[in-house]
This record gives C-alpha cells, structure tokens and sequence, in this order.
C-alpha cells in the first residue's frame, strides 16, 4: 500500500509522490543511534512566551504563532489625564489572544497594496468561521484594518502608509530557530536581560531591569524559536513589526490619544514583556539577514523594537 505525498516544486506546483508504505523502523537510523543514548530532559525549544513563564518547559509549535503572546482582553491601566478622543472601527471590537489571531492571519494573508484592500479584506473576514464566532461583523473588521493600513506612519517611516509597501518588501510570518549560546552549555535566564541593559538606552534599560528583578537564576539550553508578524524594508531600511491587539483605553470610556501615546505604549510592553521579544526578533532578523546582505548593508539598515499596534493607526 503506498501512500501519496504532495510536494511542491521550485515553481509553486504541487505533484504527487509515491511512498512505499511501511510500519518497520529504518534499520540505518536505528543503528546511527548510540546504544548509550539518553534522552536530555533539560534541554528544550523555548519561546518568548515560554521564555517570560513562571516556569521552564516545552514550547507548543502553535504558541510560537501570530497573536498567542498578546495580552489580557481588557486593559488595567487608568485612564490619562484629558486628551483628544481618537475614532476608529476597530475600537469597538473584541481585544485579546482569539481575536488578535484572526487579526494577525487576515494581515498575513492581504496583499497591502492590491487596489481593492477593504473589499479583500471582507471577502477574507467573511469567509473565516471565527469572525462570526467572535460576534465580529466583517464590515467594521475590513473597515477597520483598511484603516489601519492607510494611515500615515511616523517615527522613522514618516509619512509612509502601509499600502504601499508592495509584497516585494515584505515578507510575512518570518519563523527561526536560534541555538541558545553555543548549544551544548545551559546558561542564565536573566543572561538576556544583562545583555539587554548594557545596550539599550535608559528607558528601554529601565523595562528590563523590571523583568530581571522578577526573574530567579533559572538557566535555559536548547533552541530559542519564534515567527516574526513582518518584516517591511522601507526606503532602504529593515523594520520589525509585530501586530498587537491589546485594548490600551478603559471598556466603555472613550479613547484619546494619550491612551495609545509613546508613554503609555511603552508601559505596556513593559507589563507584557514586549521589550524581550522585540529583542529576541532584532537578534533574529539580524541572523536573517546576514544571509542575504553584506554584513556591512544590514548592520546599518535594521531599524528594529518597529512594534505596530493596530489602535495608533487608527487615528483620522
């Protein structure tokens, strides 16, 4: 009995092929294994959201997905002092792991730049079963990531939208696995957040010597891996973007501008840990690219700790 296997070619086709079916075990793999061979039970594949856990084990592959490491659906923060309120369709829909996966898989899977992008995006939105699961209507979703995507960036991508980076300067859901330190060797835990410190400016230092003090001297070994939301070259740079959902703005109050300013943003990757994993990703995409630029082209070009949140492109 054979079993048919689609594998796909250089050119995107899939064709079938023939396996020959069989329940015994390969008689050279079998002999390649050491008689001595113990199985390493201290040796694991960690990801951020393991990495930032009360405690060391195993990563799922699905956690290591768009959308798992969002925070809590509601917000605990208090509201600023006054500033002016800010609309959006997206404002009003759920926040949280369930939804921000949805959000992440219809931002994986649109091309920004096609003309018609609110009108893809519904057909997307209407045709994935966890919009209606969510009680989402599709409209306010499309709407709202529509939104999103025509809103004029800032910092350095100033004045730049999303829909017009073509997906020749993008790639989606970039997935790695890094060794942790060489390999062989268990290091420190907190040995990524003094490393962060000696690195990072003030107030980005600030937010890991909150995680170090939390952490215990707990050592890691194993891979470190992970899927980067995006990756965007813009104008010659390299950004990092990781989508969140968080609801920064109290349920049921209005939300204004300072609920999704600088400070307020920062606050919240520091209550989540956000400030790791933007790290854990710089030090991946700078892997990446090695491989694909000269050293001395992506050294310079990586702007990184980019972190996209769907709520500040929702300002008119």
């Amino acid at each position: 009995m054979n079993e048919s296997v689609p594998k796909k070619l250089a050119t995107g086709v899939y064709v079938h092929v023939e396996l020959p079916h069989t329940t015994e075990p390969c008689a050279a793999c079998v002999a390649e294994i050491p008689a001595s061979a113990a199985r390493r039970r201290d040796w694991f594949r960690w990801s951020f959201s393991s990495l930032t856990g009360p405690s060391a084990g195993g990563t799922p592959f699905d956690e290591v997905r768009a959308g798992h490491d969002e925070g809590d659906a509601e917000s605990d923060v208090e509201p600023p002092d006054a500033s002016p309120e800010i609309l959006g369709s997206l404002l009003g829909l759920p926040a949280g792991a369930t939804f921000g996966v949805l959000v992440h898989d219809l931002l994986e899977r649109i091309d920004f730049a096609t003309p018609e992008v609110e009108a893809e995006l519904h057909r997307l939105a209407s045709a994935d079963p966890r919009t209606r699961a969510l009680g989402v209507g599709p409209e306010p979703l499309a709407t709202g990531l529509a939104e999103v995507l025509a809103t004029p960036l800032t910092g350095l991508a100033a004045g730049r939208r999303l829909v017009e980076i073509d997906r020749t300067d993008r790639l989606a859901e970039v997935g790695f696995h890094l060794p942790i330190g060489d390999g062989s060797a268990a290091i420190r835990r907190a040995a990524f957040i003094d490393a962060a410190i000696a690195h990072e400016p003030p107030e980005i230092a600030g937010g890991f010597e909150q995680l170090g003090s939390a952490w215990s001297d707990e050592c890691v070994q194993g891979l470190l891996t992970g899927s980067i939301d995006a990756l965007f070259r813009i104008d010659g740079r390299f950004f990092v973007v990781d989508y969140k959902t968080n609801r920064l703005h109290p349920p049921g109050a209005p939300a204004t501008v300072a609920h999704y300013g600088r400070a307020a943003m920062l606050d919240a990757m520091r209550h989540h840990r956000y400030l790791l994993q933007a790290l854990i990703y710089s030090v991946a995409t700078h892997r990446f690219l090695t491989t694909r630029l000269r050293s001395e082209e992506h050294t310079s070009e990586l702007q990184s700790h980019s972190f996209i949140s769907y709520a500040v492109f929702c300002l008119k």
